[in-house]
């Protein structure tokens, strides 16, 4: 009787030390699964963070291509204006150059009379 007692009561033991270690194993786990959750709201937030980055990261780069579209415009209807006011200098001086020829004619011919 006493061995069964003892055995007994050891077995009560065993089980309440199982039964505590289960509690403790998922009290902890408990605890794993709430810090890996936290863990995941907060990495979705800084995904969610960093999407909102790229989106305006992205607008700003459609804008900056639009305002470098429109300078190139600018540059090339300047260049075009340049090269248009380039060509009447020219032509204006050859005039100034061919009337300065003929001045000088007219003078010597003026000259001579």
């Amino acid at each position: 009787m006493m061995k069964c007692r003892l055995i007994l009561t050891s077995l009560i033991v065993l089980a309440c030390s199982l039964a505590l270690a289960g509690c403790e194993g998922g009290a902890r786990e408990g605890s794993e699964l709430a810090e890996v959750k936290a863990a995941l709201e907060k990495t979705q937030e800084e995904l969610a963070d960093v999407k909102n980055d790229r989106n305006m990261l992205q607008k700003q780069v459609v804008e900056l291509i639009r305002t470098r579209n429109e300078a190139v415009k600018e540059i090339t209807n300047s260049q075009d204006r340049i090269n248009e006011l380039t060509k009447k200098f020219e032509e204006q001086s050859k005039i100034i150059r061919e009337l300065q020829e003929h001045l000088k004619k007219m003078q010597a011919a003026i000259e001579k009379l």
